[in-house]
């Protein structure tokens, strides 16, 4: 069911025509572009509409509307929001187990340590403390209301000032939000929870610099998020007349919140296109809220193409196929926009691509040998492999062997941007060692390939 105009609300039309057409004009940070009566002129279309095409644009980070005298629609910087969601719906769609999106944090997360702890400066660790101080202060109440765990965790992100970083760790949290249910989620954001306890730590190992010390902070947090998505496995699909909780009228977004469960419904329906979700009075009635609530979330779902909308009384929810190319597309620009250099992206590659090997060489133990063999590996004849460009470029040739959904994912995403890693030589050699068990070898072997790439 490929999205077409048709399947699109009129608010969402508009967003992605103003998008184009400023995009097209290059306007400044800060630049207004137009009053709100001379958009209604350009686009002639009524102001609720405009004002929800405005919303979208805000999301999407593209611009943002100011209001009273010499205002008007003004547009922002290049912000990872909009491509950090998009993102996590492109690595969601393909998750096979929960451990797939761990690989992508413990990455996140050593990068973080490896390359950027040791260049704190006093005054970051210092502001760090303070605010561990000040969120430790707070009841209960505000403690979660604030969202205080996730403030300290931003907080430690926020130290990497790195564009690609600050996208991938967007996406990340996203899809962490999206496959743990809320209530699982709302136990770990607890002052008393572990989850808790390790951040703590986790900060004082920063000040100290110590990255012995971090990584063990980070085995910790992944068994703490292993045992949440365990919470989650059994759990089937919602009936369409239960409730998810008295907790959606409190929320302070009931429409992202609803989001979030309807991925969950179609990550459990495989993500198989057509397949019916509910109408919007089910909706409504399963998440107690109002029929206006459950519209902004299905807005929300159409900007990044996941559902269509059938009318009638039949009519409905349904899984629709995203556009992985323009998604994708849009990630891109972000990163161009934001100024990210090529070498961060090939440093984080490089760092995932050495987890996923290690993952999965522990689930299954052999295979690498497996595919290397059954890939020309080991053959003097140099037999190219099946993976189409995978002779040429250790980028495909990885995403072939480990055949891991987040590694294709951020291979598709990267490769456009970075250009290819390695050569025929270079490939030849990794093959082999995969191909003879030389797992040690293989990995020194590609590691070589990304050193031998010029900035």
């Amino acid at each position: 069911m490929k999205k077409t105009a048709a399947d699109k609300s009129p608010a969402l039309l508009l967003a992605e025509r103003m998008a184009v057409a400023l995009k097209q004009q290059q306007y400044a940070p800060g630049e207004i572009i137009a009053s709100l009566p001379e958009l209604n002129a350009s686009y002639q279309v009524g102001r609720p509409v405009l004002r929800q095409a405005v919303r979208i644009l805000e999301e999407r980070g593209i611009a943002t509307l100011r209001r009273g005298a010499g205002g008007g629609l003004v547009a922002l910087e290049p912000n990872p929001a909009y491509a950090g969601r998009a993102l996590s719906i492109l690595i969601e769609s393909k998750l096979r187990h929960f451990s797939d999106l761990g690989v992508l944090l413990e990455s996140i997360d050593y990068y973080v340590y490896l390359f950027h702890s040791p260049l704190l400066s006093a005054a970051d660790c210092v502001q760090l403390r303070r605010l561990v101080n000040r969120l430790n202060r707070l009841s209960e109440e505000e403690f979660l209301r604030t969202q205080a765990h996730h403030q300290l965790a931003c907080a430690i992100r926020r130290l990497v000032r790195v564009p690609v970083m600050e996208l991938l760790e967007k996406a990340a949290y996203e899809c962490s939000l999206d496959l743990i249910p809320h209530h699982i989620t709302l136990r770990n954001d607890r002052r008393g929870s572990p989850a808790w306890a390790v951040t703590l730590e986790t900060v004082e190992a920063l000040v100290a610099g110590d990255i012995p010390w971090l990584l063990d902070c980070q085995k910790k947090q992944r068994a703490i998020m292993e045992e949440s998505w365990q919470a989650d496995l059994d759990a089937g699909v919602a009936a369409p007349d239960a409730g998810d909780g008295a907790d959606y009228p409190a929320a302070n977004s009931q429409a992202e919140r609803i989001v979030r469960d309807i991925l969950r419904d179609i990550r459990r329906l495989g993500w198989t296109e057509g397949e019916r979700i509910a109408s919007g009075v089910e909706l409504a009635r399963r998440f107690q809220t109002t029929p206006d609530i459950v519209r902004q979330a299905i807005i929300i779902l159409q900007q990044y193409g996941v559902v269509a909308v059938d009318k009638g009384r039949a009519g409905g929810l349904r899984i629709a196929v995203l556009d992985r190319q323009q998604m994708l597309g849009a990630v891109r620009d972000y990163l161009r926009d934001a100024g990210s250099e090529s070498r961060s992206l090939r440093e984080f590659l490089l760092q995932l691509t050495l987890k996923v090997v290690a993952d999965s060489e522990g689930r299954q133990p052999g295979q690498l040998r497996r595919a290397a063999l059954a890939s020309g590996g080991g053959d003097p004849g140099g037999k190219k492999s099946p993976a189409s460009g995978a002779g040429d470029d250790l980028l495909w040739l990885l995403d072939y062997l480990c055949d891991h959904p987040v590694l294709r994912t951020l291979t598709e995403l990267a490769a456009p941007l970075i250009g290819p890693i390695g050569d025929r030589d270079g490939c030849r050699a990794v093959l082999d060692a995969f191909a003879s068990g030389d797992l040690p070898m293989a990995r020194r072997q590609l590691m070589d390939c990304y050193a031998d790439v010029k900035s």
